[in-house]
């Protein structure tokens, strides 16, 4: 879990559940206490920024809103007497995603990559630093182009420049830096230039309805 008390977060239950230990992320550990929930009553989970003052931390409406629907109803508030099954990864999964081979720490990196195509969908972009294919830990990164049809397929698969780069060590989201608008991805390699390491920025725009594949350079387009 990430250490929440770097950040001004709060972290809420969201479950109906037996019992349950919540720890403020802002007292240090051997003074934690925890707040037992009482059987089946519902909580939320809200992760966020919050308004935080003398240690004290407040959702805000803002994020109060996104977990209500049009109506205002909670979307994920089950009623007091319910009962909770047990929930395993399976049972959300929509899409699996899984790398091209084995060590290459596909995942390891993960990030929204806002609207890299225009689509109105926003993207995902997955890192894999650890990829040997085209050399010693060369590094992919895979971009998954949002909507409704979304498959398992990567859009764009992009490629370190040489071995030991770890190109995808890092991925994220750069905005619309060219101001061209569209969204566009800032991709790490930590291992680039004897460990100097580098960050390439690559432009977003159309992608290509075949699956791509490019070794990018730090001007890269799609």
């Amino acid at each position: 879990m990430k250490d929440l008390s770097r950040f001004t977060y709060a972290l809420f239950i969201l479950l109906c559940i037996s019992s349950a230990n919540v720890f403020s992320s802002q007292i240090p550990g051997e003074n934690k206490m925890p707040v037992n929930t009482s059987d089946n009553d519902p909580k939320r989970i809200i992760a966020g920024p919050v308004r935080s003052q003398n240690d004290k931390t407040e959702i805000t409406d803002e994020q109060k809103q996104k977990f209500l629907d049009e109506n205002g109803v909670p979307l994920f508030e089950s009623a007091r007497g319910s009962q909770t099954d047990s929930i395993d990864g399976d049972s959300f999964q929509e899409h699996g995603y899984t790398g091209a081979y084995a060590g290459d720490y596909f995942g390891y990196s993960v990030a929204s990559a806002g609207d890299v195509n225009g689509d109105g969908f926003d993207d995902i972009v997955v890192g894999a630093p650890f990829s040997d294919n085209l050399g010693t830990d060369r590094g992919y990164a895979y971009l998954y182009a949002g909507g409704v049809n979304m498959d398992y397929n990567p859009d764009v698969v992009m490629i370190g420049q040489s071995a030991n780069e770890k190109f995808g060590y890092s991925v994220a989201s750069a905005g619309d830096v060219n101001n061209d608008g569209y969204d566009d991805v800032i991709v790490g390699a930590i291992g680039a230039g004897s460990i100097i390491g580098k960050a390439y920025i690559h432009f977003g725009g159309g992608i290509n309805e075949q699956h791509t594949r490019c070794n990018i350079n730090s001007r890269s387009r799609w």
